[in-house]
């Protein structure tokens, strides 16, 4: 497992350092003995070998204990997830009613130039700002939000929310097929109360036990 961590590190490194040159040039990333010999045990031939089968392998160079990637083979490994968080802050942009001018550009992946440069080419015309240490913007913009709850008190609300409910029947506005007997006389079911609007501004209260913690 210590290996495994390990390559995940040095491959997560490799990402954010990683720069697209347009060239034939290589990444080169360590691979630990123990991920080679556990690849021979399972598939009966050396990782090398295995590569070399793939359409790949002329991109794919092993050495040693290392394996180099052609730039234009690694920087295809972005594809998915670029696109993928793209297509993500492009759909919330389109539900907003408001106009969004700026993008905060923060989180685990802020730090690939790869991602950068997709965003301000998907992006041209907003303000795209990179705080200093965004990698821990999240995980530190949390811990303030908890220790210091007036930082943010509200939020908008995604959906609509209210109560199943009941109330005198009027054969005026109702639907004679929700109409229902009780002993209190006839009511209609099945009416949705609303208690909080999609884009109402809704006011947070801290709830706080010792085994969680959460708001509503």
């Amino acid at each position: 497992m210590e290996d495994y961590l390990t390559m995940q590190r040095l491959f997560e490194n490799k990402i954010c350092a990683f720069k697209d040159t347009g060239d034939d040039s290589k990444v080169t990333i360590p691979i630990p003995e123990s991920f080679c010999k556990l690849h021979e045990k399972h598939n009966q031939e050396k990782l090398s070998e295995s590569v070399r089968q793939m359409a790949i392998s002329d991109d794919v160079e092993f050495k040693a204990d290392k394996v180099r990637i052609k730039k234009k083979l690694f920087r295809s490994f972005f594809t998915e997830a670029i696109d993928g968080i793209l297509n993500t802050v492009e759909n919330v942009l389109s539900r907003i009613y408001l106009k969004i001018d700026t993008i905060i550009y923060v989180g685990e992946f802020s730090d690939c130039k790869l991602l950068k440069d997709a965003f301000r080419a998907k992006f041209p015309d907003k303000t795209l700002i990179i705080p200093e240490n965004a990698v821990t913007s999240i995980m530190k913009g949390a811990i303030i939000s908890v220790r210091d709850q007036s930082v943010v008190n509200k939020r908008i609300s995604r959906y609509t929310f209210g109560l199943d409910w009941n109330e005198d029947f009027d054969p005026d506005n109702h639907d004679p097929s929700k109409r229902e007997e009780t002993d209190d006389g006839h009511v209609c079911r099945d009416i949705f109360r609303k208690s909080i609007g999609k884009g109402d501004e809704v006011t947070l209260t801290w709830v706080f036990d010792q085994n969680r913690m959460d708001f509503l």
